[in-house]
């Protein structure tokens, strides 16, 4: 399997990063590029759980939390689905 498609089997299956990319690509295609940040409301535990493993920050009292499309970006650069 290579790279690419392990990625998407990666974040398809992690129920955390579901409504996440479905806030990206919906701000990518309002916005014509990548860039921007979105707001996720009424966090659900998995989403907790993705965002503290994926920005090493505690979410478990927050409720919402807004997140940069290019910090997000930054931080996959140092997973083994770079590039």
């Amino acid at each position: 399997m290579n790279k690419l498609q392990d990625a998407i089997n990666y974040f398809k299956n992690e129920a955390g990063y579901s409504r996440l990319f479905e806030k990206f690509a919906a701000k990518m295609e309002s916005i014509g590029h990548i860039g921007g940040s979105i707001t996720i409301s009424n966090l659900t535990d998995n989403e907790k759980k993705v965002l503290r493993n994926w920005f090493g920050r505690d979410y478990t009292k927050k409720t919402s939390t807004t997140v940069s499309l290019k910090k997000f970006e930054k931080q996959l650069e140092d997973t083994r689905f770079q590039g």
